[in-house]
């Protein structure tokens, strides 16, 4: 299993890292009249300035993205120590690596802006300008893909968890659910992006509004085609996934890995696609004799877009060609942005609460005349003596297909509430691989526990049957 998580974590860390490589690889070169994102006259590319902030932005982005290919393996390797301490250092690893790369491209985003303000690179007749080509805009709605292919996929989707409600392994019921709604939601989103790329507005491009339309309608069917692929290997990986529980009558490991690999391939196929897209656009344009030009950095010159004569909430973004940006000119911005941090950082503090009680787990058993209190990683059970229907001594816990809902489970230990399919909803204190087992059952409730302190369960097992 570790080794597993391992090789996963791996791969997709190095397809991170160079996907991140790669997207702003582009800011390298002086493409469509701009360095990083700022309209710089031609004849001023090769100036010191420009040539000095250029060099140290290369340097800088290298250096950055060199240390953190080693660091990104270096933390997959801490799987092996301690599955918690990984998580938690991967999910600040990926943050910090996320909010480095923009840091930089920012800064220096922002300093070639400081340079062109002053050595007043501006063309005052095109400042702050946009340019509408009417032709391409009444053809918008020319499509060449529809989206109601998504709607096939998604109904499918959900068709497919028709066989679980019949299933006689009731215990991992819930986790399939989860698999669902993951599933649907990634398609729902590819429904919802198809549908407003096929509605956008056409853009701009060149004076030739031939050439906006071949642009434009281009863009549109690569966009499509990905949003389509993506749903599609997202429906593959679902139905392997179910076809396999089918087959094995449980959620088995083997399972739960092709699902992630084959969602890991639609990742890489959607890049992929965009990559592809945005190549090809780059491509036309080069050949256009007739571009558009639009000295609008001041809208940009934070790195961020704000434009209060722009309606549009989603633009394309200046620093990656294959990313969207918000317009924070718009009230709707502001408050997407600032709930998504609220939630992400919410999510990051509640995780990190949450998982360090797990690095070094411990079962802490108490009794009291009447009554025996468990407890583990901030779970509780207390049990009333007299309130217990069963007591069991058993050499392991028994083989039921116990599923977590609210806890913690690795190679090591079972902590937390769990669902079995013959016990029903259960209480685990457990160790692997360490007997005796005591179970304890009342009226309300169903409790496995175990201690690596010798004869611990046993002395307790005694002193309830005492009783």
């Amino acid at each position: 299993m570790k080794i597993a998580m391992f090789m996963l974590f791996f791969v997709c860390n190095m397809f991170t890292v160079l996907i991140m490589r790669f997207a702003y690889e582009s800011n390298y070169r002086y493409n469509n009249g701009m360095l990083i994102g700022v309209h710089i006259p031609g004849d001023h590319v090769n100036d010191d300035d420009v040539t000095r902030l250029m060099t140290r932005f290369k340097k800088r982005m290298k250096y950055f993205q060199n240390i953190n290919v080693v660091l990104s393996i270096a933390i997959c390797f801490l799987n092996f120590v301690n599955i918690i301490i990984f998580v938690i250092m991967y999910t600040i690893w990926i943050l910090v690596f996320v909010c480095g790369i923009m840091y930089i491209q920012l800064s220096a985003h922002r300093k070639m802006y400081l340079i062109k303000v002053q050595n007043g690179w501006f063309v005052e007749s095109q400042k702050q300008k946009v340019f509408i080509d009417t032709r391409a805009c009444a053809n918008a709605d020319a499509t060449p893909i529809s989206f109601r292919y998504h709607i096939i996929i998604i109904a499918a989707e959900l068709l497919a968890l028709i066989p679980f409600y019949s299933w006689t392994d009731r215990a991992y019921f819930s986790m399939i659910i989860v698999f669902a709604i993951c599933t649907v939601i990634v398609s729902v989103f590819g429904f919802v992006f198809h549908i407003y790329m096929n509605r956008r507005q056409n853009q701009a491009y060149s004076l030739n509004s031939d050439i906006n339309n071949i642009v434009n309608l281009t863009m549109k069917k690569y966009i499509a085609s990905a949003m389509l692929v993506m749903s599609l290997l997202n429906f593959v990986a679902w139905i392997t996934f179910v076809l396999m529980c089918i087959i094995q009558d449980t959620v088995g490991d083997l399972s739960f890995w092709m699902y992630i690999i084959l969602q890991l391939l639609s990742g890489c196929t959607l890049t992929v696609i965009l990559i592809l897209a945005r190549n090809r656009k780059n491509e036309m344009l080069k050949a256009d004799t007739q571009p558009v030009f639009v000295d609008d950095d001041d809208y940009w010159k934070t790195g961020f877009y704000y434009n209060p004569n722009d309606p549009h909430l989603f633009v394309p973004d200046r620093l990656c060609s294959t990313n969207y940006s918000l317009n924070y000119a718009r009230t709707g911005a502001k408050i997407f942005t600032g709930s998504i941090t609220a939630v992400t950082l919410g999510l990051l503090i509640w995780t990190t609460i949450v998982l360090i009680p797990y690095i070094h787990v411990t079962i802490d058993i108490r009794t009291t005349d009447s009554t025996v209190n468990v407890s583990s990683c901030g779970y509780t059970s207390r049990i009333n003596i007299d309130d217990i229907t069963e007591i069991t001594l058993m050499d392991s816990l028994p083989d039921d297909h116990f599923f977590r809902y609210n806890g913690g489970a690795t190679e090591s230990y079972l902590v937390g509430k769990f669902k079995g399919n013959t016990y029903g909803k259960c209480n685990l204190y457990i160790f692997n691989d360490v007997s005796p087992v005591l179970m304890i059952k009342t009226a309300d409730q169903t409790v496995f526990l175990n201690s690596k302190k010798d004869g611990e369960i046993v002395n307790l097992y005694n002193t309830i049957k005492d009783k």
